[in-house]
């Protein structure tokens, strides 16, 4: 177990915790738990059991040891026991907290996510304490949108699940190559499911190696592809609904371009070869295989055919409001061009690094600049920042513009609109600042001709310099 997934067992034992009313330090101690491990560089798994961590006591490290020799804990096992069957998948409901969850639960009955939805659309939910007609269409409508993204991930969660289907299966006899495919490959936001390709030696067969990857791994949510090495890495990327043996799935298209590549590959074997003649040198043993070996010239060679290469990463604006000679010169935008950024949160309020550990890990990453933006100070369940701790800061960022220049700081806030659109802080103090984001952090459900205004009245302030996270969305969890 690797210290993301040791991370996400604490922080679900601290919200059970909660849940179950233990104690508010034991609850608070895995969720610290979860934040300690999350930050850790090295993982646990490779040390030998008489690491010492700060910050994680005696109890949480018997804890950890027993996820990391066992694969399981009884403290886990025993909270798990005293909360209802799906708290997690009811938790991610927009609206619904650890407490409301539990008076919905105990007031109704329910341990699972479809016999909340069943009282719902029936009508039980608005007839418990504290919830409404719209609350219980609320709940209706969030179960919907969980069931069809249960496997939906985060891409960079895809890429550490990835990382490790790809450590298991490297270890099988006669692999030859793992490869990322489908939304995974094309680098999406939300991976819906996560798909790769495997690559197999051709003396083993396509059953056996299928096999032995479902004897290594138990994973929900992830197609895996297996094909014969036949020079198919080379693929830009399509799917074909041949046998097991044919997958040339690859990471390159999404779904409406490769049915639109392979429209056009079997129009060109029906008609096009007629004219300007058959790809030479391509043999095989059958019709099928001549089919797929053609579609694969052609997918490797687009130009012939007046089309072009695109990445995966393109791929998603391929045959829509782009022409093909437009992907000729286009470049993918690396990283390395990335100077500074802005919207940072240190420890002085919610973040989980000092101002210097930040300086520190921006300079590791190659950049000029950062501007740091800590919550204000009605935000204060994330420790958001009074005036007083705010100048503080600032003149915390001086010290450190002068120890490391040329590098720079630029001292901002992340400043609240408030319910009417003014500001959390009066200009005299915003005008101290190098820029001012602005955000909406309560009050999401007014009307929107109300809304509208509240965000025209507080962008019109003249010490404005962004507005943060417009839509408010959670990406997997809020629209």
């Amino acid at each position: 177990m690797n210290n993301y997934q040791l991370s996400e067992k604490f922080s679900e034992m601290g919200v059970m915790c909660e849940y179950a009313g233990g104690s508010v330090f034991r609850a608070r101690a895995f969720s610290k738990a979860a934040e300690i491990l999350a930050s850790l560089e090295t993982e646990l798994y490779e040390q030998e059991t008489g690491f010492e961590i700060e910050g994680i006591g005696r109890g949480v490290k018997d804890i950890i040891i027993d996820f990391l020799t066992a694969g399981r804990s009884k403290a886990y096992d025993e909270l798990k026991q005293s909360v209802p069957e799906d708290i997690f998948s009811m938790l991610a409901i927009s609206g619904i907290g650890v407490k409301k969850l539990k008076a919905l639960c105990e007031a109704l009955g329910v341990q699972r996510l479809d016999q909340l939805l069943a009282k719902a659309e029936n009508g039980e939910v608005r007839l418990v304490k504290g919830f409404s007609a719209a609350g219980e269409a609320n709940i209706i409508q969030e179960i919907a949108r969980i069931k069809s993204e249960r496997h939906s991930k985060l891409f960079f969660a895809a890429e550490r699940l990835f990382g490790e289907i790809s450590r298991e299966i490297s270890r099988l006899e006669g692999i030859a190559d793992i490869s990322p495919a489908g939304e995974f490959a094309r680098k999406l936001p939300v991976v819906n499911k996560l798909s790769c390709t495997v690559v197999y030696r051709s003396e083993i067969s396509c059953e056996e190696i299928s096999a032995r990857i479902i004897d290594a791994l138990n994973i929900a949510g992830c197609d895996i592809f297996v094909c014969g090495d036949i020079s198919l890495l080379k693929v830009p990327g399509f799917y074909s609904d041949f046998p097991a043996e044919f997958f040339l799935v690859r990471q390159c298209a999404a779904s409406e371009n490769i049915k639109k590549l392979l429209a056009f590959s079997f129009e060109y074997l029906e008609h096009g070869a007629k004219k300007v003649g058959p790809p030479g040198g391509i043999t095989a043993k059958n019709e099928t295989e001549y089919k797929l070996r053609v579609i694969l010239f052609l997918a490797e060679n687009f130009e012939f055919m007046d089309f072009v290469k695109v990445s995966p990463e393109h791929s998603e604006l391929a045959w829509k409001n782009m022409q093909p000679e437009s992907f000729r010169n286009l470049k993918l935008f690396t990283t390395d061009k990335i100077k500074g950024v802005f919207h940072v949160h240190s420890n002085y309020s919610d973040g989980g690094d000092s101002l210097e550990t930040i300086v520190f890990k921006a300079k590791e990453m190659g950049l000029s600049y950062i501007g740091i933006t800590d919550h204000s100070k009605s935000s204060a369940y994330a420790g958001g920042l009074s005036a007083e701790r705010l100048f503080r800061q600032c003149a915390e960022i001086e010290e450190l513009n002068a120890k490391y220049a040329p590098f720079r700081i630029f001292k901002g806030i992340e400043c609240d609109i408030l319910k009417d659109g003014t500001l959390d802080f009066p200009d005299e103090v915003l005008k101290t600042l190098d820029f001012v984001i602005i955000s909406v952090h309560s009050h999401f459900k007014m009307a929107p001709p109300e809304m509208s205004e509240r965000i025209r009245r507080a962008v019109s302030n003249p010490f404005v310099t962004m507005l943060g996270h417009m839509t408010g969305r959670l990406l997997t969890k809020r629209k």
